[in-house]
């Protein structure tokens, strides 16, 4: 299990939506999933794609990015209410 501070969402063309931030606590790899609540009080998991080094050298900042791959409209509602919030992170097997 990892903890990840969600600074911001990407749509990267052809390849999905990305969150980029900082892993708190714990590790994170690909395959690992996003719990994320439903507005019905449900939990669905995202599965992590890949995980990726942001280099935004302009503002002299460093981040990770989790690819999420692309979301359907529904899914990706919930996962732009996740910016500004630690989530959890659990493995997948």
């Amino acid at each position: 299990m990892a903890e990840f501070k969600v600074n911001s969402l990407f749509k990267i063309h052809n390849r999905g939506h990305l969150l980029g931030g900082d892993i708190i606590a714990g590790e994170i790899s690909a395959g690992d999933l996003i719990n994320v609540l439903t507005e019905d009080g449900d939990t669905i998991g995202i599965k992590i794609k890949s995980v990726e080094f942001i280099d935004r050298t302009s503002r002299q900042e460093v981040a990770i990015g989790l690819m999420l791959g692309i979301l359907e409209e529904n899914v990706k509602v919930l996962v732009e209410n996740l910016v500004g919030q630690t989530i959890l992170i659990t493995n997948y097997y």
